[in-house]
């Protein structure tokens, strides 16, 4: 139950070898690399003046490459990949072939500068889209667009309010400015396009009146008829819509290029990570400092690496200030529980414990029974297996598949011991569409019908599940040497309760054995303070029985939760018999069973794992757990589209 014991590093490094060593260590996955403002081993008012600021230019390579697989993407399907044959495989060497990276960038460049291009076109085309906009309403005008008259007769193009009346216009146009003449172009819902003619000799009239309806001027660039220039946009609309067609082609040319603009992009992230890293590190003229931590373990591997690229190194056990992270190592079955601890907060390094072997067997007895549903077992467990076989998660996602898968084993199990088959199904379809009631018994007991026995099984678990956090607790303090807080903290409950089992059981030794472990409380509860504040420590001491009974009474959340899924799994089921018998009977009742089923399942997960973890983080953890640790983050490879394989 020991976490993973850590060595500090300290290693120097020439300048010419420092991305070598990166990447030697980014190979083995073991390495945690601190900044220069992270580690303890420099004044840190001091530190910004010994490292240097260092781009490769791999963000903005990563930034072009993005850009260009988003253009690229708008026209050209990425290449198809089937699930059951993963990422592309590569080693090392050729995840930074130089001929893939100029490939990758060469094409991102094309792809851009052509959607530049595209970008200016398009702006182009809707600026003569506009024009056109304005000019169609105009297009039955005969009349150039650049056309003015001289001498006595003034000639105006300009736009009525829809809501004037022009015959009403018309009228008063004839009566006070007789020499004024007006025609309609074309109106709509907003405005009336109109044209004058003002002779001098009535030019005030006419504008007054003209104005008072509210007439606005139009001046408009072009030459020849505005059917002229609406033809004259339309051909440059059109030859410019050719050449944006013509761009869209050399980009979808380029849709070869997409697996290695996929692999530049994680060449030049690991590759930005390392400038992000190399400039936090403390450096000489000649040489780069690099500290962090790594598993007493893997001190052989990483030895070999420094050697390897001629660097100076040390690596010690952690002294008193420093912060190792906390690590852990498990087996297959307990590997996955690491995403329930981390969500949680890493023990604090050395505190001995592991809480995930701990943890396995109650997580997935207590998430079984909260689901006891054999049919949805299945399904839970047969989902997180080909999802792990068919997508090949890595990280989180694989641990939390993985946990789900076993704890869909266990609900199989959990699921025949009660007899929950997508609840009451079997007996409701038989007896509603085929008229003859055919029930699947339990091989232990029925929770809908004996929900006390539930209750008090859900008890048991509990009170198991809070003894073995103790165990563990008494077993860390005697690891550490204090054995009187091994016998007061823990033992003298355990007296308490074995006794209290006996006496409950009518063996009369058991009265001692609890009054034991009382007198144990009383006189050692408060062995750490002084004088009455030992009495008073050790009251408080067994007045803390009532927080046992507290959260033991925590543990009917597995009956209740429990209880709950099976009757809206019931309800659903009455809800699919009421189609009566016959094959539209059956259809009915298969429809509303996925339906309702499918959301039961949804909840009753979603429950079983937030109260389960629930039960782990305050019930259990409580009792042993020491927080305050951090994890711990290698350098390591990270790709998202590829996966980088050992060279043989």
């Amino acid at each position: 139950m020991a976490l993973v014991e850590m060595k500090r590093l300290r290693a120097v490094v020439l300048q010419s070898r420092r991305r070598s060593l990166l990447r030697q260590l980014r190979r083995e996955g073991c390495v945690e690399v601190e900044t220069a403002r992270e580690s303890t081993d420099f004044e840190q008012e001091n530190v910004l003046e010994n490292t240097v600021a260092e781009n490769t230019g791999a963000r903005e390579y990563m930034d072009s490459i993005t850009q260009a697989m988003e253009v690229l993407g708008r026209y050209v399907p990425p290449p198809g990949r089937s699930l059951l044959a993963g990422k592309p495989k590569v080693t090392q060497q050729q995840l930074y072939d130089e001929k893939v990276l100029d490939e990758a960038l060469s094409a991102a460049r094309q792809i851009n500068k052509a959607a530049q291009e595209m970008n200016r076109l398009l702006g182009e085309i809707g600026r003569l889209e506009g024009n056109m906009a304005q000019l169609k309403p105009w297009k039955d005008l005969d009349v150039p667009l650049e056309y003015r008259m001289e001498g006595a007769v003034e000639y105006l193009r300009g736009v009525l309010p829809g809501a004037a009346d022009l015959k009403e216009l018309e009228e008063e146009l004839a009566e006070k400015a007789p020499a004024c003449e007006m025609e309609r172009v074309s109106s709509d819902n907003e405005q009336h396009y109109v044209t004058f003619l003002i002779h001098q000799s009535c030019r005030d009239q006419a504008m007054a009146l003209i104005k008072q309806r509210g007439f606005a001027q139009v001046s408009q660039d072009g030459e020849g008829t505005p059917a002229q220039c609406i033809c004259a946009l339309e051909k440059q609309i059109a030859q410019l819509e050719k050449q944006r067609q013509e761009l869209i082609g050399k980009i979808r040319e380029r849709g070869d290029a997409y697996r290695a603009m996929e692999q530049a992009l994680d060449a030049y992230a690991m590759e930005a990570e390392e400038d992000q890293l190399l400039s936090g590190l403390v450096r000489t003229k000649n040489t780069v400092i690099i500290t962090g931590w790594l598993p007493k373990k893997a001190e052989a591997r990483v030895e070999k690496v420094l050697e390897r690229e001629g660097c100076a190194y040390s690596m010690d056990d952690p002294q008193e200030g420093e912060n190792p992270p906390t690590a852990m190592e498990n087996g297959p079955i307990a590997e996955p529980f690491y995403a329930i601890t981390e969500m949680y907060g890493m023990p604090r390094y050395g505190s001995l414990v592991d809480p995930n072997p701990l943890m396995v067997p109650f997580y997935v007895t207590f998430f079984a029974f909260i689901m006891g549903d054999a049919v949805y077992g299945i399904l839970i467990a047969l989902g997180c297996f080909l999802g792990l076989k068919l997508l090949k998660p890595k990280g989180t996602m694989r641990q939390m598949l993985t946990l789900f898968f076993y704890c869909g084993l266990g609900t199989i199990v959990a699921g025949v011991l009660m007899g929950g088959w997508l609840g009451d199904a079997v007996p409701a379809f038989t007896e509603a569409v085929l008229g003859k009631r055919v029930n699947l018994p339990p091989l232990w007991f029925n929770p809908m019908e004996e929900p006390m026995k539930m209750l008090i099984f859900s008890m048991v678990l509990g009170g198991i599940q809070i003894l073995t956090g103790m165990a563990v607790a008494a077993w860390r303090q005697i690891r550490q040497g204090d054995y009187l807080g091994a016998l007061c903290d823990t033992g003298g409950w355990y007296l308490i309760f074995a006794g209290a089992g006996l006496a409950v059981a009518g063996i009369g030794l058991g009265q001692w054995i609890a009054l034991a472990g009382v007198l144990i409380l009383l006189l050692l509860g408060g062995r750490d303070k002084k004088g009455l504040g030992r009495i008073t420590g050790g009251l408080g001491k067994l007045y803390s029985i009532t927080g046992f009974v507290s959260d033991l009474l925590s543990y009917s959340r597995i009956m209740a939760l429990g209880l709950s899924g099976a009757v809206v799994g019931s309800v659903v089921n009455k809800m699919g018999a009421m189609g009566g018998q016959g094959l539209k009977g059956a259809l009915i009742f298969i429809v509303v069973a996925v339906i309702g089923h499918t959301f039961n399942i949804a909840i009753s997960v979603l429950g079983a794992y937030v109260h389960t973890s629930r039960l782990q983080y305050i019930e259990f953890f409580g009792r042993f757990y020491e927080d305050g640790g951090r994890s711990m983050h290698p350098l390591k490879t990270k790709t998202k589209y590829v996966e980088v394989i050992e060279e043989d």
